[in-house]
C-alpha cells in the first residue's frame, strides 16, 4: 500500500517535444521529474539508443524545445 500513496502524492507534467525553429511538436510524454532534467535525459538517450526520437533529435540544428502543457 505504501507503493500506492507514493503515486498518489506524486506530481506528473505531461511535456510536447517542438521542432526549435518550427515549433512543430513531435512527441508527447509524461514525467515526475524537472522539465530541464527529462530534456537532458532524452539528449543522453539519443546518443545511444536507435529510435525515431533518436534520429529525430540528432537531426535538429539544436535542442529540441520542451514545453509543459499540463499538470497532474
Amino acid at each position: 500500500m505504501q507503493r500506492i500513496k507514493d503515486i498518489e502524492n506524486r506530481i506528473f507534467y505531461i511535456y510536447v517535444l517542438k521542432h526549435p525553429l518550427t515549433l512543430e511538436i513531435r512527441y508527447v510524454g509524461v514525467t515526475c521529474t524537472t522539465l530541464k532534467a527529462r530534456l537532458s535525459q532524452h539528449i543522453h538517450d539519443s546518443k545511444k539508443k536507435n529510435t525515431y526520437k533518436r534520429n529525430w533529435i540528432n537531426s535538429l540544428p539544436q535542442r529540441p524545445i520542451i514545453e509543459q502543457i499540463e499538470i497532474c
